[in-house]
């Protein structure tokens, strides 16, 4: 075995290369940044008079014909209500709140506020009445207290969230392995997929969490303007919010499942591997790269005398050639299996990519033969 037969053998298998979990590292990465561009969505919402961060809100309260038509009057006291200060509309956003008229649009958003949470019968009272006190009954104070209470933990939740959803963009991919989950030594274990599991699950719990609070909560009040008794009040979510905020949650929950997918191994799936075919277990076994190397630098020998007997006209050459080539195809993808520990070590992402790689190795040598073919005929 020449240096000559050295060349070749790299000349062949050049376009041959080991499967790495690349793939399965730009899925995270675009998975987390999309996650961490919807949150970024739902943070800036509403804080501003422009578009797209305008129509992102959690709830709109529609004041404009408060007063029912079945009232006496009721047209000239909704114009004399709106005279006075009181707006068609209001929304609410995570930090402020914006008001404003149906022709007119948003003419007014309140300060960002840290904490910030929605209410209403204050933001009424002060436009209407100069800021006025007026007793209030223990149901409507104890609702009030409610929504503070959520508003702030909701806030607080989705600010950390922000920052660990974009830490998941750089370190998640780094819990990808090219090895068999159940061969994983504890060292790796706990320094490094540990604690990536647990950072995605600290990224899902603290976007799950906001989302479900603030839709429950601002369902809640949707529900109570709407039913309010001797006033037609209109209420109704925001579909921009709530389609951003879930999205974010669907996303860093795959997230999450495909790093607890690197971690873990099923018990079914590790006794499968351990009750494999005599062969396959063989092929678990630690193998000598040098033996492999020498049966692969055979096999391309073997499939250059076999090229070169096709070029001279040999009978049957064109057979063997082929035989060859699928001989070499086998050697290699056998090698790959036992780097991996077996075939349930590898992921369907691995066996898709040496199977395409496998399939451009034989073209290559199909071509390869199809050529001296060309040459003889020539």
């Amino acid at each position: 075995m020449g240096k000559g037969d050295s060349r070749s053998s790299d000349d062949l298998l050049s376009g041959y290369q080991k499967p790495k979990p690349i793939g399965l590292r730009i899925l995270t990465v675009c998975l987390y940044t999309v996650s961490f561009t919807f949150l970024i969505l739902v943070e800036i919402c509403n804080i501003i008079n422009k578009p797209l961060i305008r129509d992102t809100y959690w709830l709109k309260i529609g004041l404009a014909n408060a007063i029912p038509n079945s009232v006496p009057n009721a047209v000239f006291i909704n114009s004399l209500a709106r005279s006075i200060g009181l707006h068609d509309f209001y929304q609410v956003g995570l930090w402020n709140f914006c008001e404003g008229y149906d022709c007119l649009g948003i003419t007014y958003c309140s300060k960002p506020k840290t904490l910030y949470w929605f209410n209403p019968i204050e933001i009424i009272m002060n436009e209407l009445l100069a800021g006025a006190r007026i007793a209030l009954p223990t149901e409507v104070t104890d609702a009030l207290n409610l929504v503070r209470v959520a508003s702030r933990w909701m806030f607080i939740f989705y600010l950390i969230d922000i920052c660990l959803t974009f830490l998941c963009i750089f370190f998640v991919p780094m819990g990808f392995s090219k090895k068999p989950r159940w061969l994983h030594k504890a060292k790796r274990i706990f320094a490094r997929q540990l604690p990536l599991s647990v950072l995605t699950f600290l990224a899902l719990f603290f976007t799950a969490g906001p989302s479900a609070i603030g839709t429950v909560m601002f369902i809640i009040l949707r529900n109570t303007f709407s039913g309010a008794a001797d006033l037609n009040i209109t209420a109704h979510l925001g579909t921009e919010m709530l389609l951003f905020t879930w999205i974010s949650t669907c996303l860093n929950l795959i997230g999450f499942f495909m790093q607890i997918g690197t971690c873990c191994v099923p018990k079914t799936e590790r006794s499968q591997s351990e009750s494999l075919s005599p062969n396959l277990q063989r092929c678990q076994a630690p193998f000598n790269d040098e033996t492999h190397n020498n049966t692969i630098e055979k096999d391309v020998i073997d499939l250059k005398a076999a090229i070169r007997a096709c070029q001279r006209g040999e009978r049957g050459a064109k057979r063997e050639a082929k035989w060859a080539g699928r001989k070499l195809v086998r050697d290699l993808w056998t090698l790959e299996v036992a780097k991996y520990g077996g075939p349930c070590g590898m992921s369907r992402w691995d066996k898709k990519q040496m199977k395409a790689q496998a399939k451009a190795l034989k073209w290559t040598i199909k071509a390869e033969i199809r050529g001296r073919d060309q040459q003889q005929r020539k």
